[in-house]
């Protein structure tokens, strides 16, 4: 299983700048993925989901949840190739990082409706970020061991 949710699922300290129209992760993020812990860094900078403004009246990023896209930004950033809390690097395809996303946005208990069309839009569009950070076993644009630093 690529997430399981805990019983206390943490929710993500983030702050939005106006001036950059990014989300700011405040204090470090952790996580489990495919059973291991992973921590995603204070300071990493999202823009929680790529919904289009002149959308945001029918669904507005935050309404995803804040943790399913910063984890997905984070995944897709780094082509799914990260490291977990130990320092061991392992990687995830595009398809297990959605459903990361789906799965984490049913765990935070978002309306069936906007999982749905959420998941829809990153594996119909997604490959176009995708692709520009190559996929698992192709050499990722950060090495793994660069990646994470637990601490």
């Amino acid at each position: 299983m690529p997430f399981t949710a805990t019983k206390t699922l943490s929710r993500p300290a983030v702050q939005f700048s106006t001036r950059t129209r990014c989300w700011t992760l405040v204090s470090p993020f952790e996580t489990t993925l495919e059973g291991r812990p992973m921590c995603i860094p204070r300071g990493f900078q999202f823009d929680l989901a790529s919904v289009p403004r002149f959308l945001w009246w029918f669904m507005a990023p935050f309404e995803l949840s804040i943790a399913a896209p910063l984890v997905h930004d984070w995944l897709y950033r780094h082509g799914g190739c990260v490291t977990d809390a130990q320092g061991v690097p392992f990687c995830l395809s595009r398809r297990t990082t959605d459903r990361v996303f789906r799965l984490m946005m049913q765990a935070y208990h978002v309306e069936m409706w906007r999982i749905t069309l959420a998941w829809c839009a990153v594996r119909l569009f997604g490959w176009v970020v995708w692709g520009c950070r190559g996929e698992p076993g192709a050499r990722p644009v950060v090495q793994p061991h660069d990646i994470f630093r637990a601490g």
